[in-house]
């Protein structure tokens, strides 16, 4: 039943890139977040979430992981979290792939699926970072959280964050 859920999921989303008025992932995942509504946690399991402050004790901590923005790209160019990635290709974002799945499925085969991976959208409120965790996982990544909060939680608590410009 899980893998029918997480199926569902990522064809539902991939549906929806194409349905978005914004560009990127984060324009639809923040319109249409019904598929995930349940509870704060961001409708996953407890294993698949983590705080900010958790986050924050990582980055502190040095830990090895990969941490990506599942907002829109105009956002994550605006200020991100200190070391965030976005989490598709190049291309698609220029628009050369028009496919989201497979611009997720490209970027992430630089990585060892062993590496931990966290995902943040904007607000505790939206459910980007958790349907991307799930596209995640299901690429049979092992390690993959949710940060609850979100970027505006990270943001008000001071913690790092830099523009585009500043990389």
């Amino acid at each position: 039943m899980k893998n029918y859920k997480i199926m569902f999921l990522a064809a539902f989303i991939a549906a929806g890139f194409y349905l978005a008025d914004a560009p990127g992932p984060a324009g639809f995942l923040q319109a249409s977040s019904d598929g995930l509504k349940g509870n704060d946690r961001k409708g996953l399991p407890l294993e698949m979430v983590m705080t900010a402050d958790e986050l924050r004790q990582k980055q502190l901590k040095k830990k090895n992981f990969i941490l990506l923005d599942a907002r829109s790209e105009r956002s994550y160019e605006e200020s991100h979290i200190q070391g965030a990635l976005l989490p598709l290709t190049p291309e698609y974002y220029k628009r050369h792939s028009p496919d989201p799945a497979a611009a997720l499925k490209e970027n992430m085969k630089q990585y060892s699926k062993d590496t931990p991976v966290v995902t943040y959208c904007s607000s505790g409120g939206c459910q980007a970072s958790a349907v991307l965790a799930l596209q995640i996982k299901r690429l049979g990544f092992r390690d993959v959280k949710a940060m609850e909060d979100g970027f505006q939680t990270w943001d008000k608590k001071g913690y790092p964050i830099q523009s585009e410009g500043e990389r």
